[in-house]
């Protein structure tokens, strides 16, 4: 089913959705599931030939997500899309109601194990735009695949972004791309119907409230965008909370709602906090913020912004940076050149050498005639090419 699924005709759309009711797949890999429906949002108009018949399907579990998924990248499409759904809406806020009371059962531990992978596949990490290596960091757990490159679970075969990792998970368009799980996508679709129907509000106002930062930034940030009022300690709260400013700021900045932005947390040395440590600190972990400096390389100038945090387990400080920030302190640059999570800092002697050559590392950065070698602890070779 999956070749007939990437014909872009209305022959194989039409065999595609009858088939499913003569032999439905049924797995308890969801990853399949969603692998079957991966390329039926290429065209706006056959994708809407497969509803309302698609509804039929949303009784089982491993279908609903893939199915809402489809229907949210035909809203954003076609806003008329709503004719598909309006009139199911009624068993759409019933499974919105049921999958937002499973997902609030176990908020907090999903929130720990979100906030622990927050920095994964997100940003550059020093040691790889110094060395022209295609690899960006992954917060407290080392390096991982260049964004720019198709990722894959080399176990499975099958791109990353089917198994939910929500950077590669969420909407490919502009609007609502931070949309990534089945809640968002009832988010999503449910908006037009936040005025008429009370438990479409009380389904926003349920999540509001709740303990799930980031469901809650991602909600926030729908509501936001559609239109709908947020209300302002909601809005404050996602800035404060370490663990959903910087996505929170960024999206709010990407929709051009910066008028949101409160100066307290919308400044440069908050917003590198958060892009160093975008979780919730546990009472063990500690920060502190040590310096910036002032760093000049072949291609631009900025601040870097050095802290020393003790995470979990950590027996002694660790020396982070992030960079760079422009020159004009008023203003932030929310996509940083790097991150860097150093070494256990020995003391203050061996804290001050790290960053003098972390300083003198950026300031080769873009020089063509020198290639940068990392080695153990922090030490690094320069090898100059001839002229």
């Amino acid at each position: 089913m999956t070749s007939i699924s990437r014909q872009e005709t209305k022959e194989a759309y039409t065999t595609f959705r009858d088939l499913l009711y003569i032999e439905t797949p049924l797995t308890d890999k969801e990853y399949e599931t969603r692998r079957l429906f991966l390329y039926l949002a290429d065209s706006v108009e056959l994708t809407a030939t497969l509803f309302p018949a698609l509804f039929d399907f949303t009784s089982l579990p491993e279908y609903q997500e893939s199915i809402f998924e489809l229907l949210t990248e035909l809203y954003i499409e076609d806003s008329s899309a709503t004719k598909y759904y309006i009139p199911e809406s009624k068993q759409i806020i019933s499974l919105a109601t049921a999958e937002l009371k499973r997902n609030l059962t176990n908020e907090e531990d999903e929130l720990k194990y979100k906030s622990s992978y927050y920095n994964n596949y997100k940003f550059k990490n020093l040691k790889n735009i110094t060395t022209n290596t295609n690899y960006i960091s992954t917060g407290f757990f080392g390096n991982g695949l260049d964004y720019t490159s198709d990722y894959y679970n080399y176990s499975s075969n099958v791109p990353y972004y089917l198994l939910g990792l929500d950077m590669m998970n969420g909407m490919p368009e502009e609007k609502y791309n931070w949309a990534n799980d089945l809640i968002d996508y009832y988010a999503v679709l449910l908006n037009p119907l936040y005025h008429e129907n009370p438990s479409v509000k009380k389904f926003y106002d349920r999540i509001l409230r709740s303990k799930n930062s980031r469901l809650k930034s991602r909600t926030a940030l729908t509501m936001l965008q559609s239109g709908l009022p947020v209300p302002d300690s909601v809005i404050t709260d996602l800035q404060k909370n370490q663990a959903t400013r910087y996505d929170f700021t960024d999206a709010i900045m990407s929709i051009k709602l910066d008028s949101l932005l409160d100066s307290a947390y919308n400044n440069q040395l908050s917003i590198s906090e958060a892009i160093l440590y975008g979780r919730e600190l546990e009472e063990e972990d500690s920060l502190v913020f040590l310096k910036k400096v002032l760093v000049e390389t072949p291609d631009t100038t900025g601040y870097v912004y050095f802290f020393k945090s003790k995470i979990g387990s950590d027996k002694g400080w660790s020396l982070d940076c992030s960079g760079l920030q422009p020159l004009d302190t008023t203003q932030i640059e929310i996509n940083p050149l790097f991150v860097y999570y150093g070494e256990i800092i020995l003391d203050e002697e061996d804290q001050q050498e790290q960053i003098d050559e972390i300083i003198k590392n950026l300031a080769l950065y873009g020089r063509s005639r020198v290639k940068i070698t990392f080695g153990k602890q922090n030490n690094y070779d320069y090898e100059y090419w001839d002229y």
